[in-house]
């Protein structure tokens, strides 16, 4: 059997095209995470700082609400704009709302 009938030279470059192409989303889905998570980060730090100077709140119920809303935000974009996930939501964020209190210990 002819060995040159089974093999294509096209192979290894359709290989690698989709490898690099693979590797670029990766690399702008790692770069969104991390922009989506300063931007919660910056979020939670304006919240409290606001609460802070225009309430007499006690320190936690202010890092709470602080807390709450920028894992909303986080959740919320990772998952449209980064993981492009809308699967079963409410318990993706039933999962986050119980994970939350373990997770600032």
């Amino acid at each position: 059997m002819n060995s040159s009938i089974c093999q294509s030279d096209d192979t290894p470059q359709v290989f690698y095209i989709a490898e690099r192409k693979n590797t670029l989303k990766e690399r702008i889905r790692v770069i969104r995470f991390v922009v989506f998570s300063i931007s919660a980060g910056i979020i939670e730090l304006v919240v409290f700082a606001t609460l802070n100077r225009f309430t007499g709140w006690d320190y936690w119920p202010k890092y709470l609400i602080a807390l709450i809303l920028s894992v909303l935000w986080n959740f919320t974009l990772n998952r449209e704009f980064t993981f492009r996930s809308a699967n079963n939501v409410p318990a993706a964020m039933l999962k986050v709302a119980c994970f939350l209190p373990y997770s600032h210990r």
